[in-house]
């Protein structure tokens, strides 16, 4: 099957010679990927990889989201079709696309994956809300920044609100060089950002 060659060139590390032809079959592609990706079929022909582990985990994310990118609507289709609803695990890959995709769709997932247990989850929900002008993002973005139990996630979160409300976010910030969990780290972002917004 040509779309499974395909998918098998991008694994292979050939991206480059892979992309344009995963473009030309456009959403077939995509619901061929999210199906394999998902265990949902099986390959006519599995490619023999000479990748492995995290090396191929990367190249499958990186085709889902350049796919998804392209054909937003179809990806939220079939994440829908096939129920897969971000219960379990830290499907970071999943949030990381969602919070990209140009389709009010993806807002409800995203809100509901800033109440996941992983803190790395609700780190990349709120980033992708954070780039919204919708009521329901706006509200979830503010919760994390006062609410969340994470440091990095509040931080995240006060990001933000800093596109929007530079003052607010200054408040903010200051509030949070105060926190119990700081860090050297996560003080020094925080330093940065309030110079950040201070020339806004």
């Amino acid at each position: 099957m040509d779309l499974d060659a395909v998918i098998a060139d991008w694994l292979q590390g050939e991206p480059d010679r892979a992309l344009p032809r995963a473009i030309e079959w456009g959403e077939p592609l995509l619901r061929r990927a999210i199906a394999l990706y998902y265990g949902h079929a099986t390959w006519i022909s599995a490619p023999a990889l000479t990748r492995a582990g995290r090396e191929v985990g990367d190249a499958w994310t990186h085709l889902l989201f350049r796919l998804a990118m392209a054909f937003p609507a179809v990806y939220l289709d079939e994440i829908d079709a096939r129920r897969i609803r971000l219960k379990l695990g830290a499907p970071i890959s999943e949030v990381v696309i969602l919070g990209y995709l140009d389709d009010a769709r993806a807002v409800p997932l995203l809100v509901r994956c800033t109440r996941h247990r992983d803190w790395l989850v609700r780190y990349h929900a709120v980033r992708g809300l954070a780039r919204r002008d919708d009521p329901a993002s706006i509200a979830a973005v503010d919760h994390a920044a006062t609410r969340d139990c994470s440091l990095p996630v509040r931080v995240e979160a006060v990001t933000g609100i800093a596109r929007r409300d530079p003052a607010r976010a200054r408040i903010l910030y200051t509030e949070l060089l105060d926190h119990p969990h700081q860090t050297p780290v996560l003080s020094q972002q925080i330093k940065q950002a309030l110079n950040s917004t201070a020339q806004m």
